[in-house]
């Protein structure tokens, strides 16, 4: 403010702003910043907000990254119905000339010929797809007549050989054996049984061993107990001798 807008009497009143306000306001300010960082609550704030840094890096890059594959789809999608406007003006001029008329001339004869030719190719693949299939049919009914002859053959020799005395030798030789056998069988799972009936008995008995000595223990330790508190509290008298 200057001092001659004030009139005389009030010229005492006007005050001039100092020169060094400037400074010490930026002097306390670093003061009070610096005493700031190194309290407390900007140490907590520091220790939330750290984490989040990076995320943030990442959550910046993302979208930068989608925006930049956005635009370059918008670039792509642009000069792709650019190059389709043009290819479909270029055949439309293509179709009004006199080169394409002179063609549609030229091919319209050609098209009964070209199908004519793709019926005969479809009905000759048909044909030949049917042959194979029905070659590969009888080759299959030839096999089956080929296992039904081999199994005919094969139980007509079993037959001659059931018959013969070759196997009725056979017969008389194995047939004491069944009986042996299964006699085997049953004693060997009567051993196995018995072996594993010993096993769990003898766990059992074990086990009720150690049950009988557990408590025997446990009998003698109460006695002791007793014993050690009956002489605390007579003071040391001969007395749980004789009890």
């Amino acid at each position: 403010m200057r001092q001659d807008f004030f009139p005389k009497p009030l010229r005492f009143l006007a005050v001039t702003p100092p020169e060094s306000t400037e400074k010490e306001v930026e002097v306390n300010c670093g003061r009070r910043l610096k005493t700031w960082s190194r309290s407390r609550r900007c140490q907590l704030w520091r220790l939330l907000l750290l984490p989040f840094i990076p995320i943030l890096a990442l959550i910046v890059q993302t979208t930068l990254s989608l925006r930049s594959s956005v635009t370059n789809g918008r670039e792509v999608s642009e000069v792709e119905e650019q190059k389709i406007c043009k290819a479909s003006r270029s055949l439309k001029t293509w179709s009004r000339s006199r080169r394409c008329q002179l063609w549609r001339l030229l091919l319209l004869p050609f098209i009964p010929i070209l199908a004519l030719i793709v019926q005969t190719t479809l009905s000759l693949r048909s044909s030949g797809t049917n042959g194979r299939e029905v070659s590969e049919v009888e080759e299959q009914v030839h096999v089956s007549l080929d296992v039904e002859e081999k199994i005919c053959k094969a139980s007509d020799r079993l037959k001659t050989w059931s018959h013969s005395r070759r196997c009725q030798l056979w017969r008389l030789l194995l047939l004491p054996f069944i009986p042996i056998l299964a006699l085997i069988v049953q004693t060997t799972l009567s051993l196995r049984s018995s072996v594993t009936n010993g096993r769990e008995v003898s766990e059992v008995e074990e086990q009720v061993s150690r049950a009988t000595e557990l408590g025997k223990l446990v009998t003698r330790l109460q006695q002791e107990r007793s014993e050690v508190a009956f002489f605390i509290f007579t003071n040391g008298s001969t007395l749980s001798v004789q009890l």
